[in-house]
């Protein structure tokens, strides 16, 4: 039995990369700000990692990339398969 997924309605979203991200002791990080074209408030979801931004997982990390979707074909359906992330709530 198959379950039906939620529809979630398209929004328009706005990108920023590169935004300059000043820190306490003067270093200026890089940053790519993903935000829904609204003026309504809306969560924040942060991300880091040391893979570098931008970066497309089936490229610079070709032989993990195969072996997960030869070891988990069902993992993807439907998706780009532009993007690939793991996070941690806490």
């Amino acid at each position: 039995m198959q379950r039906a997924l939620a529809r979630i309605p398209k929004q328009e979203a706005i990108i920023e990369r590169d935004l300059p991200v000043r820190m306490d002791d003067g270093v200026v990080l890089r940053a790519d700000v993903y935000r829904p074209d609204t003026t309504a408030l809306v969560p924040v979801i942060m991300t880091s990692g040391p893979y570098g931004k931008g970066v497309r997982y089936q490229e610079h990390y070709k032989l993990m990339w195969d072996w997960l979707i030869e070891q988990h074909p069902d993992l993807l359906p439907g998706s780009t398969r532009s993007y690939l992330g793991a996070g941690v709530a806490r």
